[in-house]
């Protein structure tokens, strides 16, 4: 569980979901830090806040991909194996979930102004979002295996 714990650390240092999953599991996949930091940090809360996919979620189809793609194959095929880890990576997020809408998951829409700031008055962030860490982290293991 040292990914958990990593992702954890860094959302709890104000990064995003997004980065904060990225960033735990990229010294495995050969991707500095930084570079992880910055490839996330569009994809937190719901997409810039627009309503989309939880960063967690986005997080783990960043690590899913820089696992899984194998240029040295076919593109369709490398795509495809993508593809089907990525579903399997979703079901069950929704399994755990029902969602994987931020919106859904936090019960506000981010892109509204004065619920993004309800969301944030309200700890919701700190209350929902561990558990959304920790779920994308277990499911990852699972399906990639350790170590990465």
């Amino acid at each position: 569980m040292k990914y958990t714990g990593l992702a954890q650390s860094r959302f709890t240092e104000g990064y995003s979901c997004s980065q904060s999953i990225l960033s735990a599991f990229a010294p495995g996949l050969e991707l500095d830090d930084n570079t992880a930091l910055k490839v996330a940090s569009a994809f937190g809360g719901g997409m810039a806040h627009l309503d989309g996919s939880c960063g967690a979620v986005t997080g783990a189809l960043m690590v899913i991909g820089l696992a899984k793609f194998r240029s040295e194959i076919d593109v369709r095929a490398a795509k495809q194996e993508v593809y089907k880890v990525t579903e399997r990576f979703v079901r069950e997020f929704v399994s755990r979930n029902k969602h994987v809408n931020c919106t859904q998951l936090l019960g506000y829409n981010l892109s509204q102004p004065d619920e993004l700031r309800q969301a944030a008055r309200e700890r919701k962030f700190s209350e929902l979002c561990p558990k959304y860490l920790q779920d994308a982290v277990e499911i990852l293991e699972a399906i990639l295996g350790e170590p990465i």
